[in-house]
């Protein structure tokens, strides 16, 4: 493997790592929560909302309140890690990234079946899809 790649891989890993672990210190052990701003302005629930308590229960191993508090996302996590990963080492061998067709049908898929969920977390018969 090329030096700079790795040294890039590198920094990128220990990014991620930083901002965990900064986001656990912060957010899970004090309860400081970010404000949805599309919630704050039109009072509408969007797609990733609840996304920081589904973490924050993830971690003390709650998946019941997760999933009650975004299911959408909780859904993804496994896929995208996967999809992350493979991609990485595809990047890694070749030092291009590239998108198969069927990739960017799912990825479009994923998109729209986000809207669909934003949609739907926001009607009265779907409360239920609302975070906790």
């Amino acid at each position: 493997m090329e030096k700079a790649r790795l040294k890039k891989l590198l920094i990128a890993v220990g990014a991620i790592l930083f901002a965990g672990i900064l986001y656990y210190v912060i957010i899970l052990q004090t309860g400081f929560s970010l404000p949805c701003i599309i919630y704050e302005t039109t009072g509408i629930y969007c797609a990733a909302c609840g996304i920081t308590r589904m973490f924050s229960a993830l971690f003390r191993l709650d998946f019941i309140s997760a999933a009650k508090s975004n299911i959408f996302a909780l859904v993804l996590i496994l896929p995208t890690i996967i999809f992350a990963l493979k991609k990485g080492r595809e990047y890694l061998k070749s030092g291009k990234l590239k998108l198969s067709k069927s990739e960017i049908i799912i990825i479009a898929i994923v998109l729209a079946l986000a809207v669909i969920f934003m949609v739907l977390r926001n009607l009265p018969q779907f409360s239920f899809l609302s975070p906790n």
